[in-house]
């Protein structure tokens, strides 16, 4: 079929990109005017330029396509961004689902967050009967993509073809060439100041993007499925990403009063607008709690499999191949 990917240059945009291509499917990607491209240009696809905030733009994009995989959004814990969060996150889902309804689109893939699932205090593992719990955490990149989330579910309960993933934090080569996270760079340096209480669930970008193209086909319309990996504490994936990429861990580990007296230095400065990334209080807040799923729906109906955490990260540092 034809598939038009939004943020197809993106992180698991092009690995989804090269999914489709694999299994023959045809695919037009959306892409912003000047963004680099160059890394799914030679996988041989159709382009065209807009972005979500371009209604006419997208329902050129819309025009023939038979279903589309949404994976484009605005990441970002900074507040300085909170107006552009809430445009590109909520207003752009909008948008996609009035071109793709009026395209007569078959099906879409909503690729959401397990941010907009929820999180835990305590370490619990959720799933997706979880009621959202984090309306109060202060941090408008998870509000966004729960809102989002919410438009799309709503379009689905309307009677249109949605289906919703959430992903877990992803790690994984990325197509255009560029390092790693900034995580793994600087495990790799030696050059983070400490280990952060907390912890998350660790996927890689191939396996997620997979089961993102599977839910195409497979996925139930309406439903949502948490894309998730490897449960851990930070500490714990800080040593496996050390030990494979023969880095260096911090030697001190951040407590949760010293977070929370960061966290209040962080917010002054960012009520005065000095603050910026990496040291912004919404950075701080999301540390402060377990992002821990299964994925128990996923591996039943889009046979999703998720490889070995000493897998992942070498694959990120491509020291594994796919």
């Amino acid at each position: 079929m034809l598939v038009l990917v939004t943020g197809a240059s993106g992180f698991l945009g092009a690995h989804v990109v090269r999914t489709l291509l694999g299994q023959n499917d045809r695919v037009r990607a959306l892409v912003r005017p000047g963004s680099p491209r160059n890394h799914i240009r030679r996988l041989g696809v159709e382009f065209v330029e807009g972005d979500l905030l371009d209604q006419p733009g997208l329902m050129q994009a819309c025009e023939g396509v038979e279903a589309i995989i949404h994976t484009a959004s605005l990441v970002s814990y900074w507040s300085r961004q909170n107006a552009m969060l809430q445009r590109v996150n909520v207003e752009g889902v909008s948008n996609l689902l009035r071109a793709g309804g009026a395209a007569g689109v078959g099906r879409i893939v909503h690729v959401s967050s397990v941010a907009a699932v929820g999180s835990s205090r305590t370490g619990e593992v959720l799933d997706e009967t979880i009621t959202w719990n984090l309306h109060n955490s202060g941090i408008q990149y998870t509000r966004t993509k729960h809102e989002g989330e919410q438009r799309m579910l709503a379009a689905a309960w309307g009677g249109m073809p949605v289906v919703v993933v959430n992903p877990s934090s992803m790690f994984g080569p990325r197509l255009d060439g560029l390092p790693p996270s900034p995580l793994i760079t600087g495990i790799m340096r030696g050059r983070l100041p400490w280990i952060p209480p907390g912890g998350g669930s660790i996927a890689d970008v191939a396996d997620v993007a997979a089961a993102t193209v599977r839910a195409l086909r497979a996925g139930r319309p309406g439903e949502r499925y948490i894309l998730a990996g490897h449960n851990v504490t930070w500490e714990q994936l800080y040593k496996a990403i050390a030990e494979a990429a023969d880095g260096r861990i911090p030697s001190r580990k951040l407590g949760r009063k010293s977070l929370r007296w960061l966290t209040f230095l962080a917010s002054l400065r960012d009520m005065t607008h000095l603050s910026k990334p990496p040291w912004t209080p919404e950075l701080y807040r999301s540390y402060n709690s377990y992002s821990w799923f299964r994925s128990s729906k996923a591996e039943k109906e889009l046979d999703y499999v998720v490889r070995p955490l000493h897998q992942i990260v070498r694959h990120a540092i491509r020291r594994e191949r796919p």
